[in-house]
């Protein structure tokens, strides 16, 4: 008998998930009384499985692993109840999330977790219903169960997809007029050949509160945003099924719907529905026709699978995807695009030319026409602050309509974005190759990163900021030790973050005995930037603006490389009338200036910014009563942060302090300082920076984070960054993902989040005092004050001292001799000799309440001291 057998199998490769068809041996299959081996003959494949194939995290919680969330199979061995050859059904039970699942030609599972195959249905048809055809059935039944009305349209959402066609078709099976909701204009006919009756669109996310009544009930695949707008147009005491959340899982909606209409939201479960209904599910599907399901299938090989996850999450398979584990050679096609790339190249140019010789303003969509294939693009933005959107947008629908411009190289040190799809987000189909410091707030492009689509390095924010200014000023690149025995190091990855990516990009060089990283200067060829206003000159002036960034030299570079530089701008005014103070990019370097609409010129993507604030460009002063005051109860947790934040504003022990707040919980810190600073007599006369770019006020969190209220100056991120790392910095307040017991700190890939670096490593490379804030658990730790103690209400689920962390941040070797602390909302902590020594407690708090959510011991000092009592008072 052979030793191995073929599996998707997916497994962590640096800071990726990777999948492969590879030979696994039969010891992986978990072994058992209660366990079943089955001969695989088909499994599905689900948007999940998808995910999961294509590297993104949080899908799967154990790694390595098969993926395939069900199968039908053959039993291969008389145990627990089945004989040698029955026919079996296998879905749920975390399956391919938590077990190796069924894109395999063998499976082990649970007895208990077996359904028999009906005799009526054949093992394809099966998997062509699958996980996505129970669910559906499951959703059916729940409308049956709970209430809907025959009398008005049965709304069906993702109606494409395994769950929406299955649903449609016996939603109509029953007599029930069947409303398919899609965004696909092209598969009405398949679904009306389903039992659609309408086609509906897709659905606004703006809704009233309770608009028209037009569904008698719904089944809703997509979750996140279409769940308030079903809700608000349901008919009194009908039903609403959820069973997906492909649109996200945050729901905002208001109780009036389910009070005033009393419409019913039956969350449906696939995963660990009982036996019993499972079997009765089984047996109703066996009694549809079976020439429904053939017509409702794609059938693939396991090699196929990585394209076939690829169509699946871009929309581009409809119906189901059954893998038949008897096919040896892929099924899928991958078209290649055939055309005359030069000949678009020399149009492109032409293009280029004749807007650039007639004038400087241009329409976004000529600008957007002007980008080549394989330009090595630069773009403004910081974190959520001063997106490029008019120009990013205009990019994308060039590439919608034609599939240019491709193999784009991005560099940029920390992206732009909104989580939710904007800033550099729509640019991640045109990238084949990217050079950043961080992404976090851009999950598609993050995940591009980590699946290998795109060929990645992730380095420190500020040897980018400076790699762009050598592409400025002709220079090969810089020699640098921030990175020094970090991820970043040549020795250990140079910063790759995929096995995709194999090419060394940093090197490290040796000079009079010293070792140093060297960073090449990228060659690049577009620069996408925004100002507030420009003349006709192109002249681009920054008195809106509420940062600099690096602009001045990402223009530079372009325009050294023989690039082009595009700006996007909220007005033109006639040539002379600017004040030329606030011009900081001139019009010699700019070829193209977009004039933005409304809808593009906020300056950040926070919500108090879609209309002007003269106190973030500097204009005006904020007014003290206006100044943010950390709550005790209530979101972002405030009970504990608030403590960690004010417990951390005693570690600065000299006035007129330089001081760096770093993204997450040191934004508590900077906020408490501006209104309980004052209980620190050494505060007096203190400077806040950030790498931004940013000197004085008060540094603001979120998504306005790397600007500042009440500023007292503004500098490029370059010239910030060429301080920091001389050494300016006296006290840096920076996060923590997970520390080890040597005090190595990891912020960049940590609990299947992989944000990448940031500012972080050049901050913590220099800076005289380094004061690492972050709460001892997370993930729902409640804590409350009472009586001048600290109470943890409800510990969190998630240690982040632990024995070994993913990768380093920080490398505790670098301290010398500077004071480095970890302040939590429980316990001080202090570095020394590369080991934590505990130095002090909070009110209320024993050493066990730290030791038993660790897991390492830190040493404790003989003299334990207390926080200081004005901490807990409310």
């Amino acid at each position: 008998m052979a030793k191995s057998f073929r599996a998707c199998w997916i497994e962590k490769a640096g800071a990726s998930v990777q999948a492969a068809v590879k030979d696994i041996p039969f010891e992986e299959l978990t072994a058992g009384d209660d366990y079943v081996r089955v001969k695989v003959e088909f499994s599905g494949l689900n948007y999940k499985d998808g995910m999961a194939i294509c590297g993104i995290y949080g899908v799967v919680e154990t790694l390595p692993l098969i993926t395939g969330i069900d199968f039908v199979g053959i039993v291969d061995e008389t145990k627990a109840g089945f004989q040698k050859g029955d026919k079996v059904i296998m879905t749920g039970w975390e399956m391919g999330q938590k077990f190796h699942g069924g894109h395999a030609e063998f499976a082990s599972v649970k007895a208990e977790w077996l359904v028999p195959l009906p005799p009526e249905l054949s093992a394809i048809d099966a998997m062509t219903i699958g996980t996505a055809g129970f669910t559906a059935a499951l959703c059916v039944r729940a409308l049956e169960e709970s209430g809907y009305d025959r009398s008005k349209p049965i709304l069906v959402t993702g109606a494409d997809g395994g769950v929406g066609s299955v649903a449609i078709y016996l939603l109509n099976r029953k007599g029930c007029r069947v409303a398919a909701c899609t965004r696909f204009k092209d598969t009405e006919q398949r679904l009306r050949a389903l039992g659609a009756t309408e086609i509906v669109g897709a659905l606004p996310t703006d809704s009233k509160a309770l608009d028209e009544q037009l569904w008698g009930g719904a089944i809703d695949v997509v979750g996140g945003p279409t769940i308030p707008t079903i809700a608000s147009q349901m008919v009194y005491g009908c039903t609403l099924a959820s069973c997906g959340v492909a649109g996200g899982p945050a729901i905002k909606t208001t109780v009036y719907p389910f009070i005033i209409r009393g419409v019913k939201l039956y969350g449906v479960d696939s995963v660990f529905a009982p036996t019993e209904v499972r079997k009765a599910v089984w047996q109703d599907l066996a009694k549809v026709p079976k020439d429904i399901w053939q017509n409702m299938r794609t059938e693939v090989a396991l090699e196929d699978l990585h394209e076939a996850a690829q169509r699946i999450l871009a929309g581009q398979i409809r119906g189901r995807v059954v893998v038949n584990l008897a096919l040896r050679t892929p099924q899928l096609v991958v078209e290649k695009e055939e055309e005359d790339l030069e000949a678009l190249r020399r149009q492109t140019l032409e293009l280029r030319k004749s807007l650039t010789t007639k004038s400087k303003i241009v329409s976004a969509e000529q600008a957007a026409s002007c980008i080549l294939d394989g330009d090595s693009v630069t773009s403004a933005g910081f974190v959520a602050a001063m997106p490029c959107d008019a120009l990013i947008t205009a990019l994308r629908k060039r590439y919608d309509k034609t599939k240019h411009p491709r193999d784009l190289e991005m560099v940029f040190s920390i992206i732009v974005g909104d989580r939710e799809g904007r800033g550099t987000e729509p640019l991640t189909p045109m990238v084949s190759r990217a050079v950043f410091g961080w992404t976090d707030v851009c999950p598609a492009f993050t995940n591009a990163v980590l699946s290998g689509k795109i060929e990645a390095y992730n380095l420190p924010m500020g040897q980018i900021s400076h790699m762009i200014r050598s592409s400025a000023n002709g220079a090969p690149g810089h020699l640098s030790k921030v990175g020094l025995h970090t991820f970043a190091d040549p020795r250990k990855g140079g910063g790759k973050r995929n096995k995709q990516t194999t090419k060394d990009l940093v090197k490290l060089q040796v000079l009079d005995g010293e070792e140093y990283i060297f960073y090449p200067a990228p060659k690049i060829t577009v620069a996408l930037l925004r100002g507030s206003l420009a003349d006709e000159a192109g002249n681009i002036s920054f008195e809106h603006e509420p940062l600099l960034l690096d602009s001045l030299n990402q223009a530079m570079a372009a325009k050294k490389n023989g690039g082009l530089v595009i700006v996007q701008v909220q007005r033109v005014v006639p040539s002379g009338s600017l004040d030329h103070r606030r011009v900081h990019i001139p019009g010699m370097l700019v070829d193209m200036v977009v004039v933005a609409g409304k809808e593009h010129s906020a300056v950040t993507y926070a919500p108090a910014d879609q209309e002007y604030d003269p106190t973030l460009s500097g204009e005006m002063k904020p007014l003290r009563s206006h100044l943010e005051q950390l709550p005790w109860e209530g979101p972002r947790n405030a009970c504990q942060k608030r403590v960690m934040a004010h417990r951390a504003l005693f570690e600065v022990k000299k006035p007129r302090a330089v001081l760096n707040f770093g993204v997450g919980s040191p934004e508590f810190v900077a906020t408490m300082m501006a209104s309980h600073g004052h209980q620190n007599p050494e505060l007096h006369g203190f400077m806040s920076t950030v790498e931004s770019g940013v000197w004085g006020g008060v540094p603001q969190g979120g998504f306005r984070f790397g600007t500042s209220v009440g500023y007292e100056a503004l500098v490029p991120t370059s010239t910030m960054m060429d301080f920091y790392l001389g050494g300016g910095i006296d006290v840096a307040f920076l996060g923590v993902g997970e520390v080890d017991p040597q005090g190595n700190v990891n912020v960049s890939n940590f609990a299947g989040r992989v944000p990448g670096v940031g500012g972080f490593a050049d901050i913590s490379a220099n800076a005289k005092t380094l004061v690492f804030t972050t709460t001892l658990t997370c993930g729902n730790l409640v804590t409350k004050v009472e009586d001048g103690k600290l109470i943890i209400v409800q510990e969190g689920s998630i240690q982040k001292f632990k024995r070994k962390i993913d990768e380093v941040t920080f490398p505790s070797a670098s301290q010398g001799s500077r004071r480095i602390v970890f302040v939590t909302e429980r316990c001080v902590m202090e570095l020394r000799q590369q080991r934590l020594l505990l130095t002090e407690l909070a009110a209320g708090m024993r050493l066990e309440d730290v030791f038993n959510n660790m897991e390492f011991k830190p040493d404790v000092a003989d003299q334990v001291g207390t926080y200081d009592p004005r901490i807990f008072q409310r």
